[in-house]
């Protein structure tokens, strides 16, 4: 199915380490101003959702509200809220103890699919 893209609201930072391999997941900007994975279980805030694919040093695109393609950690239906799931970069319907950004437009079928869904990271909030 085809969306609007509309507007879309990216920034870019330089990535603080490989990231080659974490497109449509997300990141977060650590204490050097570096995006960097949303993976290590800390209490990182996330910044939003890895639009390319940057090795160390390079730009990061990072896309912080709008509709993108993302990755889930397992397969859940339209109309439940998305939380970024620290420790793989992943979006979640599980939003206890989460950050909530969002909503699927499509439902994923399974760990690891992309999917197409609404976000917004300057407004998150931990559900509980």
């Amino acid at each position: 199915m085809a969306y609007d893209l509309g507007p879309q609201t990216c920034v870019s930072v330089e990535a603080g380490e490989d990231m080659s391999d974490w497109q449509y997941k997300v990141v977060f900007i650590n204490t050097s101003g570096k995006a960097v994975q949303f993976d290590d279980g800390g209490s990182e805030i996330p910044a939003g959702v890895l639009q390319n694919a940057p090795e160390s040093g390079e730009a990061a695109k990072i896309l912080v509200a709008g509709v993108t393609r993302a990755i889930a950690d397992s397969s859940f239906a339209l109309q439940n809220l998305l939380a970024a799931k620290e420790g793989d970069g992943k979006l979640t319907n599980t939003i206890a103890s989460n950050y909530v950004v969002g909503q699927p437009l499509e439902a994923p079928g399974g760990d690891g699919e992309q999917f197409t869904c609404y976000v917004n990271f300057a407004t998150t909030y931990v559900g509980s």
